[in-house]
């Protein structure tokens, strides 16, 4: 029997302390559980440049497919882009919001998502800023626009009174 207790250790030593793999754990709960994948982040960002430098239709399409394949990251990606209109904007910060997001260290693709959800509320601000300034040079176009209507009719009727002055003076010379 003390034989047998000797062997033990040195059976354990020779075996190199391996655990069984079914003792291991599954590699699925070694890290986090990532919304998106770092792998799918390089395509993630293909996907957002594409978007961000082609024409109008090209984006509709693009958006078009990213709802049809369920990629809810990609689509809210590409509804808050600065090319959305004030309503998509709107849908793409709802859904992006609602994305279960895991922003740790582990889940690079996560991190950024976060950050452009982060990004989300001085991006709003900004565009209403734009909008408002977009609006008062409207408001002061058209005031332009009137009052050089208004300055060409002064001019005509200055004209024209200078035309009647000199018709009056000649008239008064010729008496």
């Amino acid at each position: 029997m003390p034989r047998n207790l000797l062997a033990a250790p040195l059976l354990l030593s020779l075996l190199g302390c391996q655990i069984p793999e079914t003792l291991q754990p599954a590699a699925s709960n070694l890290g986090p559980a990532c919304y998106v994948s770092n792998d799918a982040l390089a395509d993630l960002l293909q996907h957002q440049q594409r978007y961000l430098s082609q024409s109008d239709r090209a984006r509709k399409q693009q958006l078009a497919q990213a709802i049809r394949s369920n990629d809810k990251a990609l689509e809210a990606l590409l509804l808050t882009s600065p090319m959305a209109s004030a309503e998509q904007f709107g849908k793409g910060r709802r859904l992006l919001t609602s994305l279960p997001l895991y922003p740790s260290a582990d889940c690079t693709a996560d991190r950024y998502l976060d950050i452009q959800k982060s990004q989300l509320e001085p991006r709003q601000q900004l565009h209403s800023l734009i909008q408002q300034q977009s609006a008062k040079i409207q408001q002061q176009s058209a005031k332009i626009q009137q009052q050089n209507a208004q300055i060409t009719e002064l001019t005509r009727k200055i004209e024209a009174l200078t035309d009647l002055e000199q018709e009056i003076t000649r008239q008064r010379k010729d008496l």
